[in-house]
């Protein structure tokens, strides 16, 4: 890169120099004065290389000439000032282009704004500084979203929400796919989402057993498996309601079925008063109960018949 813009810039130097001794040649017989003119317009428009020229053809008008001498030396300072400038621009492009090469962007934007100080208008310094820019600031954009999902990830990952930890860390690895610590990370939440879906899985067999068993009010049988449950996911309140609620219909069941067979037993020995008396505090216990209802009915009829007495 470096070795073909000082081609043009030496190329360009020369048609300068051809194209003002041809523009002096053609000139039909130009005065000292009008070249030190000349000379001094194009310095002032800082055509140092053109000024040289037209400051040569007037010394040799007058070649003891101080002011055109003084004026000279002038122009030859600022053109190894201009040439030591163009030597430092190619220096730091040829430093930014090898960083830009080695994906070094932010270390080839300085060289390349380096070398924009020194001629701001350059095209390709111009053309690159745009690009590694855009390169930046999209990039950064993408490393804000990468931080974001893992730490998204991370948040998920400590509330245990598993399955939604995954995503978020799958997400990253598209962005960086060789990122070592995601992929860590991403292989932890998939190992602990695992053994929570086989959790899950037990907990939901428990607990589906002890509705099961609720609903054939063996409520012992429900009380215990909804209890192994509970020893998966502690933390489940309503289940912790279920088995107080259970424990308490247990108990009333229990003393239900106690006062049924004291009272089962007072009905077979025809003691009648005795046992309705009980059936009727087994109905105070589990209210509109069919079977207790129908023996106590069952007894009233034999006590107002005489006939059944006997």
């Amino acid at each position: 890169m470096r070795n073909t813009l000082k081609f043009f810039f030496i190329l360009t130097l020369g048609f300068i120099c051809f194209s003002t001794n041809y523009a002096i040649a053609q000139d039909k017989a130009p005065t000292f004065q009008s070249l030190v003119s000349s000379g001094d317009k194009e310095y002032a428009n800082k055509e140092y290389i053109k000024a040289k020229t037209y400051y040569q053809e007037a010394l040799r008008l007058k070649p003891n000439d101080a002011t055109a001498k003084s004026k000279l030396d002038n122009t030859l300072l600022r053109i190894r000032e201009e040439n030591k400038k163009e030597e430092q621009f190619f220096g730091y492009i040829d430093n930014a282009d090898e960083f830009y090469n080695a994906g070094e962007l932010e270390k080839a934007l300085t060289e390349y704004n380096k070398a924009l100080k020194i001629r701001p208008k350059d095209e390709y310094a111009n053309g690159k500084k745009d690009e590694i820019t855009a390169t930046l600031k999209a990039e950064k954009e993408k490393i804000d979203s990468f931080n974001e999902m893992i730490a998204t990830g991370d948040r998920l990952l400590k509330s245990e929400k598993f399955a939604e930890a995954v995503m978020q860390y799958e997400s990253a690895l598209k962005l960086y796919p060789n990122n070592k610590n995601v992929q860590t990370k991403l292989q932890d939440a998939k190992n602990k989402k695992e053994a929570y879906d086989i959790k899950s899985s037990e907990f939901e067999r428990l607990k589906a057993k002890g509705e099961e068993f609720t609903l054939r009010k063996k409520y012992a049988e429900a009380i215990s498996y909804y209890e192994q449950a509970l020893k998966i996911f502690p933390e489940e309140t309503e289940l912790s309601a279920k088995i107080k609620d259970l424990k308490n219909k247990k108990n009333i069941y229990e003393q239900y079925d106690a006062r049924i067979k004291e009272a089962d037993t007072y009905y077979e020995n025809r003691s009648y008063s005795e046992a309705k008396a009980t059936y009727q505090s087994a109905l105070a216990l589990i209210p509109g109960d069919s079977y207790a209802s129908g023996m106590i009915e069952r007894i009233n009829e034999i006590l107002n018949d005489p006939k059944q007495k006997k």
